[in-house]
């Protein structure tokens, strides 16, 4: 719930409306508003409804295995860096890639946490939509560890690519929608 209150406390202030105006817009307090955004109460779905409306959101029930599309969807309209059929081929080759060569090491050394980490991150990548940016940084830290697989210092460098393939996991999953623009418009003329 925490997540959905800071996307529209995002909407609110990118909208530049104060809390007095989107009060003004939902029949809610301000104070109510101001105390839902601080995570001090947490609001009720009709209550959540009534400001993403106000805030021009409407709340959708997407079934979980759709979200990666849903997200992609969102994000590629004003993404030029958005990933082309090319480099999604490309990126499930690395990620197979990765998954082959952390087999490889584990069967080589055993189950370590550090590389169970990193096979469940490039697991959790198959379902994300990744540019082609982030492709390059996946490539890169899937060389360091092959390149580090047999040296002495081989536990330290899988730890720091496992947080690298985290972090971008984690950024990748939270980076914020890009605006899409509706397939009509609410002042389109509908007897044309």
């Amino acid at each position: 719930m925490q997540i959905l209150i800071e996307q529209l406390r995002r909407a609110r202030a990118e909208n530049h409306l104060s809390q007095r105006e989107l009060s003004a817009r939902t029949g809610l307090t301000q104070s109510n508003i101001s105390l839902i955004e601080n995570g001090s109460t947490e609001p009720g779905i009709n209550t959540v409804v009534q400001l993403a409306r106000a805030l021009d959101l409407e709340l959708m029930l997407v079934p979980k295995r759709y979200i990666p599309a849903v997200i992609g969807i969102m994000r590629s309209p004003t993404n030029p860096g958005a990933l082309t059929p090319e480099t999604g081929s490309a990126m499930l080759t690395e990620l197979k890639r990765g998954e082959r060569l952390v087999k490889k090491l584990t069967a080589q050394y055993g189950e370590q946490p550090d590389l169970l980490k990193i096979g469940a991150t490039l697991r959790d990548m198959r379902r994300l939509n990744v540019r082609a940016d982030e492709l390059n940084q996946v490539t890169d830290a899937l060389n360091t560890l092959r390149d580090h697989q047999a040296s002495p210092q081989a536990s330290p460098v899988v730890r720091e690519v496992g947080e690298r393939l985290r972090r971008l996991r984690n950024n990748i999953i939270h980076q914020p929608p890009a605006t899409v623009r509706s397939a009509y418009g609410e002042d389109e003329d509908d007897d044309a």
